[in-house]
């Protein structure tokens, strides 16, 4: 046409522009995980996981961006118990939703995003500098209680935010419960 918008966000005037957009519909991403058996039902575990932007490279490396998740914690027959920056309770909410690979084509995100929750899959997902518990499987229920602390000296309320979820899934039937305060943004 004659008026196509370049990668960059420049206008090709009347010239036809090619470019390569990586993730479209889903996040490309890679990521590591590991666990080391402590003994007596105790497990190390980490987890690292990068976004990938192939067409320009923005990612992995000095001051990448596309941190997705990186903790580190121990795992037992209570739950898991970890540190880092890693998933709010809010992020497991839309699981359900078959188009959630691609939150822009996502009825529920766009509501989500719409009605400014913090309780959305494409919205305040990861929270850093944050301890999480989740608890192991009881009867089909499980519970996931977060804290992300701010990072502002003296000030241990500026910038933290807690998360509280409660999920239920037997046969058929799930059902999910999310409270959020969150005093911060983080993708």
């Amino acid at each position: 046409n004659g008026n196509a918008t370049a990668g960059n966000g420049t206008e090709a005037h009347g010239r036809d522009t090619s470019l390569i957009q990586s993730g479209q519909l889903a996040g490309s991403r890679i990521g590591f995980k590991g666990t080391e058996d402590l003994g007596n039902g105790l497990k190390a575990v980490f987890t690292l996981e990068y976004s990938l932007d192939l067409d320009v490279n923005t990612t992995i490396g000095a001051g990448a961006t596309g941190v997705r998740q990186s903790f580190v914690g121990l795992s037992g027959k209570a739950g898991d118990l970890t540190l880092g920056r890693q998933y709010a309770p809010g992020y497991y909410t839309v699981a359900m939703d078959p188009t959630v690979a691609s939150p822009a084509l996502s009825s529920v995100d766009q509501t989500q995003a719409f009605l400014g929750s913090t309780i959305r899959a494409a919205g305040a997902a990861r929270w850093n500098n944050s301890v999480n518990f989740k608890s192991a499987n009881l009867g089909g229920a499980t519970v996931q209680l977060i804290r992300g602390m701010g990072e502002i000296a003296n000030e241990i309320e500026a910038g933290a935010s807690t998360g509280l979820g409660v999920d239920y899934a037997v046969g058929p039937v799930a059902v999910k419960y999310v409270y959020h305060r969150a005093a911060f943004t983080q993708q």
